[in-house]
């Protein structure tokens, strides 16, 4: 009998051949490819049947006049023909079913068909795989099930180790029985859909199964094989580690631990048969891809150009992590011989092949531009390897001119999602690691700007399933992330999105939620952390991702991109000042792309790369925007096989520096580039200096606003994006924040108007209204009683205008300019529209006092304050009420806040007022908190403790949480903190499946053992580096549990508790006093000390929520 590594051999064989297997589909079905292959580079596995599962019409009894029918599900069949044995199919899918091809196929056959049965059936994903030994069939089953295939099991133990992966969400329905349908049509679309939902269904636990796969048996089962088994695993890994003579050197494992030196002779064997059968496939791949780059270098028609009777087809194929990018087009000509086709694309191939005969500044057509290769030293270049990353440009770091490299896939050795940030030093070429508090979880596919001294992260996705919507923020200054709280409209999860920055604003389209692909626009103020959803007029861009988007003066350039069906090649310009989107076309038919990138450089878009790829991919591409004015030109000594795909380009000063980019090239490994930078200088023909030095992360792009440096108040200066003349108030700058929060109390700042910074920095111009201005520019003598201001009375107005003299601020006239997108505040909104509301309903507009000043957002919930809204006069107006404050506060949902209610599991007592459900996703600080808000307890007043607590430094500690909750602590702990294991300790049954919710859902639930029940009793002992105790008012009842839990030689402590603001210094003395008691009484004769004392809010008037973190030593 054949050894298991000669059956593995012949299936790898026989799936890398161009001949089709037995099956139906003749190969493995697309959906499921990229788990089979991961299966298969498995040295301990490898499959041998697969479905990815399938809606389908089976006939048991088919009639046959040898016409057959298409692989679309189509048959025709004549009534008097012999009967094909077995059976055969009138309609297979293995995506989700079309109800018009189903009926379609179902009619045709009935009218041929006198006998037998007709059945639609849906049948789920299955596996068939052999294992090397059977604790790795074992190992499989357990993975299987954990990802829902809970039919899964083993089939056969010894000499062949087999495994079965499945489940049993099938459907099986008679339709047709001797040419009768046995059910309506309608009853047959609801069985389309039904299947559709299994399928849908099917997909979400086959794409599960492919993560569990990675995280239990890739990952975290390394340790646990045989030396041999270990060395197979490494082959996959050592394309870069082979020695000159075709041996292997020093292999580093998985968890850097094992040095491999040499291999066995079988091992050796091996490695060559493989590498051998791999060549020869990699040359008969290389050979259809020359091929299909000819065809590729043929122009063909665009989506808005293609003649009258031809038909396009879109076929297109994208893998994620593996990035394989093909977008294919064929254009059909029908009712047109051959010969005119022919003449037709020989046409199109000649015109493109034509240089350009467009005139640039000072430059002739046929000009090509040198890539000059980067030398870099300190890390290994291989950290460099990425693609699906973001590059920004920076000076503060070392003051040096840098680029800042942050998250993507790649990296050195096995290649994975990144979550590290590299510096590279554009002028010594030095690349190193940039430390910072912690290091954030693995993200590719965002956007990073720069604003100020800090980079803005937007989207991502840490694995396939997890799409990200927060925005982290990395002060270059002090090398730490923080996590502001974003109001404002809700922002939906997304990756492969594109952004641009304009001021203080940046501007987001599209991108990919999951499977759905995003064609809404938002914008970002970096100033108040608010989201708003533009709702711009004109011809808005379709939906896409994987698109460009740059800022060129007040205008943003979209460009490019795909959806599920096509690629675009169109240019869109929104302009800032109209809030509207035209369509440019004055370039004419644009090649389409995505995954390329564009750069804003003075009044020109650079262009380059992306997919499909073709001959010309690594040609520039320069639209200048001004003169309608497009140049294609070539690069030369670009580095081999350069593979210009989900690569970053960036300006600094003159020069293009292109980082990362490439593909998986299916079974053999990734391809990555080296980074190349190319001097636009001589090309744009303009002086360096008037080239902004602009940031640009791929599909981001930086525009510094224009300098205000000596700006005098007595200037009439004219400019683009000035309005008429205005009223300001011109305050010092150590004034600023007193006579700004003065002027909105008052209502008398102006926010349609842009705040200006004057005078090299040292005043601020506020724009106010003309109210303001006649009042303040004679105060001394006008009576306050003039003011009209509802909300105020006339002591704090008279407060108020006491401090605005006070500053010694000055009322002139200047230009200011108009904020058209400034967003309206949620608070005027509110007012306005629930006014209109009390006016309606004929009741007094005294009730607006009433309307909250603050709220808390959890989620798509809006929290108002205790006591709001709660006179009986609002009930006249009905739940019309709430639905006008859900719209103005952005939200779905309303609720009221109440006192968590006094009991031992603290449950929360919030009252629902609009919405069916209290259960709610909230994000903070990067972590996703999924609870019942109307039965769990969240204080949003804690968000800085969790910071603190996800900022120590607890990577491979074991912690204890007391009082986990639904995971306020745990998750830091794990997700920011890297702790290895955390025991949660919890005893409210609402919190508890919350907990384990959390768990699953920020994919932590391995690293984490929930313990039910009183802390007291099921907390683990002497295993703990770190005990955290946060449970108000009080947690002295767990003190003893948390000494007990600590190691022998002692640990930290983290104590909550409530205390009032002038018994700290005794509340600090009694807590050691008693920490020390307790370990003496445990014998344990620790040094107790209060290493650090964090104040985390006011809990009520004169008591503070302290923590105290103990070293217990």
């Amino acid at each position: 009998m054949a050894s298991f590594d000669d059956r593995k051999r012949a299936v790898l064989e026989g799936l890398a051949s161009d001949d089709k297997d037995k099956s139906r589909a003749g190969g493995v079905d697309a959906p499921i490819a990229a788990l089979i292959d991961r299966i298969n580079w498995h040295p301990l596995f490898f499959t041998t049947s697969s479905c990815a599962g399938r809606i389908s019409i089976f006939s048991e009894s088919l009639p046959d006049d040898g016409t057959g029918r298409d692989n679309g599900g189509a048959l025709t069949v004549g009534k008097k023909t012999r009967t094909k044995k077995g059976g055969d199919w009138v309609y297979v899918s293995h995506e989700t079913g079309v109800e018009s091809e189903v009926l379609k196929n179902v009619k045709e056959y009935c009218t041929t068909m006198e006998d037998g049965l007709l059945v639609f059936r849906y049948e789920p994903f299955i596996l068939a795989l052999e294992c090397r030994t059977p604790a790795a069939a074992q190992l499989l089953v357990a993975c299987a099930v954990s990802a829902g295939f809970r039919e899964s099991g083993i089939t056969g133990l010894g000499k062949r180790n087999i495994v079965g992966v499945r489940c049993s969400i099938r459907l099986e329905v008679p339709i047709v029985q001797a040419g009768r349908m046995l059910v309506t049509d309608d009853y047959l679309r609801f069985l389309v859909a039904l299947a559709n939902k299994k399928m849908e269904l099917n997909r979400q636990r086959t794409d599960t199964f492919l993560i569990k796969f990675i995280e239990q048996v890739e990952e975290q089962n390394v340790q646990t094989l045989s030396e041999l088994e270990r060395s197979m695993l490494f082959q996959e890994h050592l394309s870069s580690d082979l020695s000159p003579d075709g041996g292997f050197g020093e292999v580093v494992s998985a968890n850097g631990a094992r040095h491999f030196q040499g291999q066995s002779e079988k091992i050796s064997s091996i490695d060559k048969e493989i590498k051998k059968k791999l060549s020869a496939l990699k040359g008969r791949q290389l050979r259809v891809l020359a091929r299909l780059s000819i065809l590729e270098s043929e122009r063909l028609p665009t989506a808005g150009a293609i003649s009258a009777g031809q038909t396009v087809e879109h076929s297109s194929s994208h893998q994620e992590d593996g990035d394989v990018c093909s977008n294919t087009r064929t254009v059909k000509p029908s009712g047109r011989s051959k010969r005119t086709g022919s003449a037709h694309r020989r046409k199109s191939s000649e015109s493109e092949a034509r240089p350009s005969t467009i005139n640039g500044p000072g430059k002739s057509d046929g000009c090509s531009l040198p890539a000059a290769h980067l030398e870099v030293r300190g890390e290994p270049i291989e950290r460099l390897h990425c693609w699906s990353h973001s590059t920004v440009y920076t000076t503060e770091i070392n003051g040096h001119h840098s680029l800042l490299v942050y998250g993507g896939f790649g990296g050195p050795g096995p290649h994975a999602r990144q979550g590290n940030s590299l510096v590279l030093d554009c002028l010594t070429g030095e690349l190193k690691r940039l430390e910072t508090v912690y290091t954030q979880p693995p993200r590719m596919s965002h956007v990073a700007v720069v604003v100020g001294q800090s980079m803005v992260v937007i989207g991502g996705r840490h694995d396939p399933s997890t799409c990200l919507g927060d925005v982290c923020v990395l002060d270059l200054k002090t090398k730490s992330w923080h996590f502001p709280e974003v109001t404002g409209s809700h922002f939906l999860p997304r990756h492969r999105h594109a952004a641009a920055r304009v001021g203080d604003n940046i501007y987001v389209f599209g991108g990919m939620n999951l499977n759905t692909v995003l064609g809404d626009f938002y914008v970002l103020n970096t100033s108040s952390w608010e989201w708003q959803c533009i709702n711009a007029g004109g011809d808005m861009p379709s939906p896409r991702y994987s698109h460009s988007l740059a800022a060129i003066g007040q205008k943003l350039y979209l460009f490019g991109g795909r959806d599920a069906r096509r690629a675009y090649g169109d240019l869109h310009v929104f302009c800032l000042q109209t809030n509207t989107w035209t369509e440019h076309k004055g370039f004419g038919d644009l090649t389409p792309r995505f995954s390329h990138s564009m750069t804003a450089v003075d009044k020109w878009l650079v262009i380059l790369g992306g997919c499909p790829i073709t001959r010309h991919g690594t040609d520039l591409v320069l639209l200048d925007v001004e003169e309608t004015v497009s140049r294609r030109i070539p690069l030369m000594q670009t580095p081999a096989d350069v593979l210009l795909v989900r690569h970053t380009t960036t300006l600094v000063g003159t020069r293009l520096v292109v980082v990362g980019g490439g593909a998986a090239c299916f079974a053999f490994g990734a391809k990555f580039n080296v980074p190349f930078s190319v001097d636009l200088e001589s090309l744009l023909g303009t002086d360096s200096s008037r080239i902004m030095t602009e940031s640009v992360t791929g599909i981001c792009s930086r525009q510094e606003e224009l300098s205000t440096k000596g700006t005098s108040l007595a200037n009439d200066t004219h400019s683009d994006g000035l309005e008429k003349r205005t009223w300001i108030l011109r305050l010092d700058k150590n004034n600023a924040k007193v006579g700004k929060d003065a002027l909105k109390q008052l209502g008398w700042l102006d926010q349609t108007k842009k705040p200006q910074v004057l005078g090299e920095g040292l005043y601020v111009a506020f724009p106010i209204t003309e109210d303001a201005a006649l009042y303040l520019q004679d105060a001394g003598s006008k009576d306050i009683s003039s003011i009209r201001c509802k909300r105020l009375n006339q002591e704090v107005i008279q407060e108020l205008i006491s401090k605005l003299v006070a500053t010694g601020g000055e009322v002139v006239e200047m230009q200011l300019a108009y904020d058209a997108h400034r967003p309206i505040s949620p608070s005027v909104i509110l007012e306005t529209d629930v006014s209109k509301l009390l006016q309606e309903a004929g009741l007094p507009q005294a009730l607006l006092e009433e309307l909250p000043k603050r709220w808390e957002r959890l989620g798509d919930m809006a929290i108002l304050p205790a006591g709001s809204l709660t006179s009986s006069s609002w009930s006249s107006i009905g739940p019309r009420l709430w639905t006008v404050i859900a719209s103005a506060l952005g939200s779905m949902r309303i609720a009221r806040q109440a006192p968590v209610a006094a009991s031992k599991t603290r449950d929360s007592k919030l009252q629902l007022l609009h919405g069916e459900s209290g259960w709610v996703e909230h994000r903070e600080n990067g972590i996703l908190y999924c609870f019942d808000a109307t039965k769990c307890m969240f204080s949003s007043g804690n968000v800085s403790e969790k910071l603190r607590m996800a900022s120590m430094k607890c990577v491979g500690e074991t912690v204890v949480d007391l009082f986990a909750g639904i995971g306020y602590y745990t998750l830091p702990f794990l997700l920011k903190g890297g702790a290895k294991l955390v025991y949660a300790c919890e005893w409210n049954p609402n919190a508890i499946g919350a907990l384990r919710h959390n768990l699953l859902v920020n994919g932590v639930q391995n690293r984490c053992i929930v313990l039910e029940g009183d802390n007291r009793l099921t907390a683990p002992k002497g295993l703990a580096d770190r005990v955290c105790l946060g449970l108000l008012p009080s947690s002295e009842g767990s003190w003893g549990a948390a000494i007990e839990a600590l190691r022998p030689g002692g640990g930290i402590l983290h104590v909550h508790e409530n205390v009032k603001d002038t018994s700290e210094s005794q509340w600090l003395d009694y807590l050691v006093a008693a920490l020390r008691t307790l370990s003496i009484s445990h014998d344990r004769h620790w040094e107790v000390k209060v290493v650090h004392l964090e104040r985390v809010k006011w809990y009520a008037p004169h008591i503070r929520h302290l923590v105290a973190d103990v070293q217990c030593s």
